[in-house]
């Protein structure tokens, strides 16, 4: 009878351990010993090589005439506000100004009934929950997002 339990104990063990390895990503295998485990690469543990580029976007607005430009996933902030200024005099303004930068996240444009507000974030949706608070914080009336986008890290060899 104590063989039975020994067996069961055994058996859950190893159970246990075969769903552990399975947690490792494709090209990647379990290491360590009992109680500790992780995943190497399966080429015995070199790094990738790389790096994280980042990626800039911008905002132009040009509010007298209601134009709006923007631009994303640039590779340096100059070349974002160069794109959303173009991208504003496309879209009918003449008076084009940057209203904002940001990179490695996402933004959004709030808009009510009379005015705007440019919220980043992580991601779009905190970016207009943030965006959505403002707006109605100012007692802004029909709010709603006019415009989203992410630039987000990129990453090379």
């Amino acid at each position: 009878m104590c063989f039975c339990k020994q067996w069961i104990g055994f058996a859950l063990l190893l159970a246990v351990g075969i769903a552990h390895a399975q947690n490792c990503p494709e090209g990647m295998v379990p290491e360590g010993g009992q109680g500790v485990a992780s995943c190497v690469p399966v080429d015995g543990g070199s790094q990738p090589q790389g790096h994280w580029i980042s990626r800039w976007g911008a905002i132009a607005t040009d509010v007298a005439n209601q134009g709006m430009g923007a631009s994303f996933n640039q590779s340096s902030e100059e070349q974002a506000k160069q794109s959303a200024i173009a991208n504003c005099f496309s879209n009918g303004g003449s008076s084009c100004k940057v209203q904002t930068t940001y990179f490695n996240s996402c933004i959004a444009i709030v808009a009510g009934d009379r005015g705007f507000n440019i919220e980043n974030a992580q991601t779009i949706d905190e970016a207009v929950k943030k965006g959505m608070k403002g707006c109605v914080g100012v007692g802004d009336a029909n709010c709603r997002a006019r415009y989203t986008s992410c630039s987000t890290a990129q990453w090379t060899q």
